[in-house]
């Protein structure tokens, strides 16, 4: 079965829903946290479970004893897994077309040291869904370091080995997705030629072409530039120069950097060396899987907390992971790449340097259906409240004053309306 063929031929657009909230109410039948998504959601991502949870398939477990509940919260939600069953059941009835996965890991994944992975295939049978999203966020950041890129190796390929034997049981095919930095595929230390890979489309990612971007991505910065107004022009399709530190703060209206920032983090490229891994086959199929990065459906990049890098950084993000899928899918007659979606905050970030603004979803959702309408947009999250009041934020404001006044301007951005 095929990645696609259980898919949507139209764009996605993705939220992540938070479990930690006590107003949830799993067992109020008709007024449950999922009661008020709007169909056009199309992927609602229910956040967070550990990668070493522990679920044996008794139901009246509760909730808070399967999801992470927030720091030191202590749900009082006596809702039981079979509540929160009935609700998705409800959710479905209504939003026949919408896919609903669990994200494993955020910020009590840790390094993933042990994945439950039976427990998770478990848990995905009895509520009903379909898939798994993973959050490898490392130390509370991005990965890095050898160890980490060869532990999201293990995780993308023990996961896809799981849900591959649960779809021989069920003949359902299960969603596998992550949701790494934008800024991984920005080869700022040369990943490709340790990999051995010259492909001419990621090769113009590399340091060493750095100094050729212009006319490297001459057509993708000819799009943008037809989408960008004239007082956004010279802001927001700067390339900057290398290792150039003014390039995080261009002066301006508001304070937004360049492309070249996108390139100075400890995980700029470190996503390449996970993707582009070829597939030992001791776990899953080589003639079907024949690198790491055919064995995920989609990519749920985070293009927010990468800084203040400008709208030019984060459409070669898109463009970046668009151009790695594509290689993936002529990797053998019978691979596929994964569709591509990009990551956006309501509201501010955690570490704000940069404004989600509706305008910028705006050109980025253009710019995206003017590639790939099956491709999308995500957000964190369902319920992050619509305000920035940080110098991040142009003139204007945000352009929006809730998650879902944006979510539906996206959704018509995207032609799902």
């Amino acid at each position: 079965m095929s990645h696609t063929s259980q898919s949507h031929s139209q764009a996605v657009l993705a939220a992540y829903f938070p479990m930690w909230h006590d107003h949830l109410q799993w067992q109020v039948n008709c007024q449950h946290g999922l009661s008020q998504v709007p169909h056009y959601i199309n992927h609602l991502i229910l956040s967070f479970v550990a990668p070493n949870v522990s679920y044996k398939g008794d139901t009246t477990t509760l909730v808070s004893d399967v999801f992470f509940e927030g720091e030191d919260k202590g749900l009082t939600n006596t809702a039981s897994i079979a509540d929160l069953a009935a609700c998705i059941a409800s959710y479905r009835q209504r939003c026949k077309s919408s896919k609903i996965i669990v994200s494993v890991g955020g910020e009590i994944g840790g390094e993933f040291e042990q994945i439950n992975g039976e427990d998770l295939t478990r848990l995905l049978t009895d509520l009903d869904l379909d898939g798994i999203d993973i959050d490898y966020e490392p130390s509370g950041l991005m990965t890095a370091t050898p160890r980490q890129i060869q532990r999201y190796k293990t995780i993308i390929a023990r996961l896809r080995h799981h849900l591959d034997s649960l779809t021989l049981c069920t003949q359902k095919h299960y969603l596998l997705t992550c949701a790494p930095t934008g800024v991984g595929v920005f080869d700022a230390s040369n990943e490709l030629t340790i990999l051995g890979v010259n492909e001419p489309s990621l090769n113009r990612y590399q340091q060493r072409q750095f100094t050729h971007i212009a006319e490297n991505f001459e057509s993708e910065i000819k799009a943008l530039d037809q989408l960008l107004s004239p007082a956004q022009c010279g802001q927001e399709n700067t390339i900057g120069e290398w290792g150039d530190a003014q390039d995080l703060k261009q002066p301006g209206e508001c304070h937004v950097g360049t492309l070249a920032s996108a390139y100075q983090f400890p995980s700029s490229g470190k996503m390449l060396p996970v993707y582009l891994a070829k597939n030992d086959g001791k776990l899953c199929d080589k003639l079907r899987y024949p690198y790491i990065g055919n064995m995920l459906d989609m990519v749920i990049y985070q293009a927010y907390n990468m800084g203040s890098a400008n709208l030019l950084a984060r459409v070669l993000c898109y463009q970046g992971h668009k151009d790695v899928s594509r290689f993936l899918a002529n990797a053998s007659p019978n691979a596929e790449g994964f569709k591509v979606v990009h990551g956006n905050h309501v509201g501010k970030e955690a570490w704000p340097q940069y404004a989600h603004t509706q305008e910028r979803l705006s050109i980025l959702c253009q710019y995206i259906m003017r590639c790939d309408h099956n491709d999308g947009m995500s957000f964190w999250s369902y319920t992050s409240v619509a305000q920035d009041d940080s110098v991040f934020v142009p003139p204007a404001g945000l352009g929006y004053d809730s998650p879902a006044q944006a979510f539906k301007q996206v959704a018509n951005d995207l032609r799902l309306l």
